[in-house]
């Protein structure tokens, strides 16, 4: 009796606890009418942005990643010949290649390294050319910070960035010209974290003040580690050295198959929802790659129009959200899609005793796929509070800001939440039946290859003859 009585003691407060959270997280998301908050979406004619300036070398940093392959293609799509890819990949996309895109594999934060490959390999000094840099290279994990676990990792994202500013900065003062750096950050950077002291209270999830260009705490050490970054390119502009600006991704950038969030739940069909009544927003990769070389033709553009942009962060966004279930629901029309749903207060619990466990045993993740720490769908140990409250907090577009890209960069996006959803699904399914065809085309030649094989040993062995169908047809 004593035994139930102290069971009910310590249980019913964690119960209540849970279903007061539960409340919480699904009922806060339902006061928010995303129409309302939703830009109205005009068409735009998606156009590559056209460059004046003729005999320019660029380096992409992070050109075998997602965005900054797009980067790249927008690069020669507008007939750039001259471009260097930087990545820690050995392997990048077989069509930038193809069109003559030179790589090398480099350690970033390794300033050293840069600097040789710098100096060595690509005779920046003798060729003449102006010199724009796209930093797009990032390690980008979203539940990183929790008791400094991983905080290595998010770190290198500044070590990255320091090292770049570093060897260019002296490059730029060798050559007697400034360096154009477009630095590709992201919107998480801004969010401040959740007060879990006051978790119930409604403008901890959904309040617009929760965005700031100044935070003193961040909703995760990744949103801290692309913060600083951004802080650390943004305060090297300089008219004689380097001339900088930065874009902010808002949301999840998809579009095609291959980006790290909503892909994976495309290649595994399946997805662990907890947040499905949260407002999220889903950005198209072509418009980020448009925004940023919009960036760079400012930056390279007359005095007046580079000093109202250069050290400056836009925010790039279609203005559009949606809620998540509502998005899982339009996938679902077009391909096989098993949602799970969860209950957020078990999934936060989960996840604090899921890094309590992962302190202790870390295991060998260093070898795993970058699909296995996706949001929607990744591996346990990537079941933080951060993951949890990444996903939980309203993503409400910040219009003002919006408003000031379109008005200094000529930004408007060109695809709606929707449409980027769409294509990102379309894309995977023609590539699923591209790869189920060669599939099939492999397991029939092998097949063919073993009763070729079987024919060949019965006529060695027994004299035995076999035809099209099967049939014996000569026995000696």
């Amino acid at each position: 009796m004593y035994l139930f009585l102290e069971f009910c003691i310590f249980a019913l407060p964690l119960l209540a606890l849970v279903l007061v959270t539960d409340y919480v997280m699904n009922y806060y998301a339902t006061l928010i009418d995303v129409d309302k908050v939703s830009r109205k979406f005009k068409s735009f004619p998606a156009k590559v942005p056209l460059s004046n300036h003729k005999n320019t070398l660029y380096i992409v940093t992070g050109g075998a990643g997602f965005i900054g392959s797009w980067i790249i293609r927008f690069l020669l799509l507008r007939n750039e010949k001259n471009i260097i890819c930087l990545d820690t990949n050995s392997t990048v996309p077989a069509d930038l290649t193809k069109h003559g895109v030179k790589h090398f594999v480099c350690d970033l934060t390794d300033k050293e390294e840069l600097q040789e490959i710098i100096e060595n390999e690509l005779d920046i000094k003798e060729c003449g050319s102006d010199i724009v840099v796209y930093h797009a290279a990032a390690i980008q994990r979203y539940f990183l910070g929790w008791f400094g676990l991983h905080q290595n990792v998010a770190n290198r994202n500044i070590e990255m960035v320091q090292s770049i500013v570093d060897v260019f900065t002296d490059l730029s003062k060798e050559i007697g010209k400034p360096i154009y750096i477009i630095n590709i950050s992201d919107a998480i950077s801004k969010r401040q974290p959740v007060n879990w002291w006051k978790f119930w209270q409604y403008k901890s999830w959904a309040s617009p003040k929760s965005i700031s260009n100044n935070p003193r705490q961040y909703i995760s050490s990744y949103a801290k580690s692309k913060s600083e970054s951004e802080a650390i390119i943004l305060e090297a502009n300089d008219a004689n050295t380097l001339i900088t600006g930065s874009i902010e991704p808002q949301g999840i950038v998809c579009g095609y198959y291959g980006d790290p969030l909503l892909s994976p739940c495309l290649y595994y069909k399946g997805v662990l929802s907890h947040a499905g009544s949260t407002p999220t927003s889903f950005l198209h990769v072509e418009d980020v790659a448009r925004a940023a070389l919009l960036l760079e033709s400012k930056l390279r553009g007359p005095t007046a129009t580079r000093e109202s942009v250069a050290g400056s962060s836009f925010l790039v966004s279609n203005g559009q959200v949606e809620r998540l279930d509502t998005v899982f629901t339009q996938i679902k029309t077009h391909m096989e899609l098993r949602v799970i749903k969860m209950n957020p207060a078990l999934v936060l619990l989960v996840s604090y005793v899921a890094q309590l466990l992962a302190l202790v045993l870390p295991g060998g993740r260093n070898g795993w796929r970058k699909r296995d720490d996706s949001l929607f769908s990744g591996r346990w140990w990537s079941l933080t509070p951060m993951r949890f409250a990444t996903l939980q907090l309203a993503q409400l577009p910040d219009l003002a800001r919006i408003e000031e890209t379109r008005a200094k960069l000529d930004f408007t996006a060109a695809f709606t939440l929707e449409d980027t959803v769409l294509s990102t699904v379309n894309d995977y399914v023609s590539i699923d039946k591209r790869m189920d065809a060669a599939k099939k085309a492999r397991e029939a030649r092998e097949k063919a290859a073993q009763e070729e094989k079987h024919k060949k040993e019965l006529k060695e062995k027994y004299g035995v003859e076999v035809d099209s169908n099967n049939n014996t047809v000569k026995q000696n």
